[in-house]
């Protein structure tokens, strides 16, 4: 009778997480239609998200029963010229006392004779909705530095004034918000890191023209963990990420978590990649990860994949031992 009572609990749960997909791929297509048509995607793109989500969400700083720390490295499209290079270090850790948390993060992120180089804090009120769940609801501020050596760069026109100039030393503020509910297995957030449109005026032509540089993107993010048996559990999460002129962006992970300790999963990433991953939990206080994508799409033939590597570090006290495994 225990069985069958378990496998309808299962059963049960997993048709709520596909209801939650549903509704957030739902909600990710009515936003793309209410957003008018302008030009690109800037922010980068990562294949362990759920070990990143303080950049992108500032609901999520301090959601974690410690302080922790994640630095990431992505060579995307491997041993093609100018291919997009990103590292980010993000940072959070809960405030208890005024059911609080605090974040900050560093990206740099490369492309060709761009880069652009981030700092942002953010800030979050946990607060407890029912007895197992809270939603932090987060505050995001910072800015971003930008430069492209766009002189290094070989042109048709040897006197195309749009290159005549580089641009060095731009600096741009924005600040954004961020939902994040979340139980001890169970999550789901919505954020928007960058609220202002920012551009960056070229100044090569009469026109005055302007670049944009920071279009703002909306993400949607949710996940669940099934327990399978004792030294078993499956993950499935779901990423969409949204901005104007470009494809809904909709990444389907699923990770098999072994002993609490060894993540083996899959990525596709729709319509332009899908890859494998794993993390390893090596001690009590240190994960490390690695992803590889490869794309689905023309640029296949340039290319020999995306190397993705993680390392993640939380802080123990005396004090804050952990009550439950750290799914995300």
């Amino acid at each position: 009778m225990t069985g069958i009572a378990g496998k309808l609990i299962l059963t049960a749960d997993m048709r709520y997480m596909a209801k939650i997909i549903l509704k957030a791929t739902f909600i990710s297509i009515i936003l793309m239609m209410c957003i008018s048509v302008a030009k690109s995607q800037q922010d980068p793109m990562f294949t362990q998200y759920m070990f990143n989500q303080v950049t992108v969400n500032p609901g999520y700083a301090g959601s974690g029963e410690v302080a922790n720390i994640m630095v990431l490295n992505r060579q995307q499209w491997a041993g093609m010229d100018g291919a997009p290079k990103t590292t980010n270090i993000a940072a959070n850790a809960p405030i208890p006392k005024i059911d609080c948390g605090v974040g900050l993060s560093l990206l740099t992120d490369k492309i060709g004779p761009t880069k652009q180089t981030g700092f942002f804090v953010d800030y979050s009120y946990q607060l407890k909705v029912s007895e197992k769940g809270k939603l932090g609801m987060g505050l995001k501020a910072g800015f971003t530095y930008y430069k492209a050596n766009l002189m290094d760069i070989q042109t048709i026109d040897a006197n195309d004034v749009a290159f005549a100039r580089d641009i060095d030393g731009d600096v741009k503020a924005n600040f954004g918000i961020g939902f994040f509910y979340h139980t001890n297995d169970f999550y789901a957030g919505f954020s928007i890191p960058k609220l202002l449109n920012n551009d960056l005026t070229t100044g090569f032509s009469v026109n005055n023209e302007k670049l944009s540089v920071s279009e703002r993107h909306y993400y949607i993010i949710a996940g669940k963990v099934f327990v399978l048996s004792e030294k078993l559990k499956f993950k499935p999460s779901l990423l969409t990420k949204i901005n104007k002129g470009a494809p809904i962006q909709i990444d389907l992970t699923a990770n098999f978590i072994l002993h609490d300790k060894i993540w083996l999963g899959a990525m596709y990433r729709i319509g332009n990649a899908f890859g494998a991953m794993i993390q390893v939990q090596l001690i009590k206080t240190l994960r490390v990860g690695y992803a590889y994508d490869y794309t689905t799409t023309y640029l296949r033939r340039y290319n020999s994949g995306t190397h993705e590597i993680m390392v993640s570090f939380d802080f123990y006290t005396g004090k804050n031992k952990i009550r439950s495994p750290r799914y995300f």
